[in-house]
């Protein structure tokens, strides 16, 4: 595991109304309404890795949407044989204030991991997710924590699969069930959708 360091000297977790967990949680899901996907025309996708690509700048944030435990990422993305990697140079978790005495307990942050989503019928899902990169740690509310030194990987993906998809950071958390047992919860924080493309050279860097 990376290093990680507090950023404010709390060393515990949240997970707060933002956060997915079925019924359990006031929030049954987390939009992502403004992907839009750029009108790039890959010319031969094929199965066949390439591995002259360069690395691309990445970066992916949900800071600003009003959820319970939002994330910020920078780094840089790279593609080896069929994987997909992130280089994370600088990572923070931020949890949203307390507003009432239901959501003020700190809760498990379990780790992050990379997914692959896509557009569907009922709204973006995720279709394919890497290993995840264990933290086992927690925020209490209003606090946040700064991670460095870290990599996330999507393993054996093949180009034709990331046609008209995008990266998605996962962040999967512990949260207390109604019965005081432990169940999973889960919040999200979408990449740009023309990472893929710039990274594939499918359209040019930086457009």
């Amino acid at each position: 595991m990376g290093r990680w360091i507090h950023g404010d000297g709390i060393a515990l977790v949240a997970v707060l109304s933002g956060t997915v967990v079925g019924p359990l949680l006031l929030r049954s899901a987390i939009p992502y309404e403004s992907i839009r996907h750029s009108p790039y025309s890959p010319q031969a996708v094929t199965a066949d890795a390439r591995t002259d690509l360069r690395p691309v700048a990445f970066h992916a944030t949900s800071f600003g949407m009003g959820w319970g435990l939002e994330g910020d990422y920078a780094g840089a993305l790279t593609r080896a044989s069929s994987d997909l990697r992130v280089e994370l140079s600088l990572a923070t978790l931020r949890a949203a204030p307390s507003t009432g005495d239901a959501d003020g307990a700190a809760q498990r942050v379990v780790g992050i991991r990379l997914a692959l989503a896509e557009d569907g019928a009922d709204g973006w899902r995720i279709v394919r997710e890497g290993p995840i990169q264990r933290l086992d740690l927690a925020l209490t509310p209003g606090s946040r924590l700064a991670l460095e030194g870290m990599a996330l990987t999507l393993p054996d993906v093949p180009e034709s699969e990331l046609v008209d998809r995008w990266l998605v950071i996962v962040h999967e958390l512990a949260a207390p069930a109604a019965d005081g047992s432990t169940a999973r919860a889960w919040s999200y924080v979408h990449a740009d959708p023309d990472l893929l493309p710039r990274l594939l050279e499918w359209i040019e860097d930086g457009c």
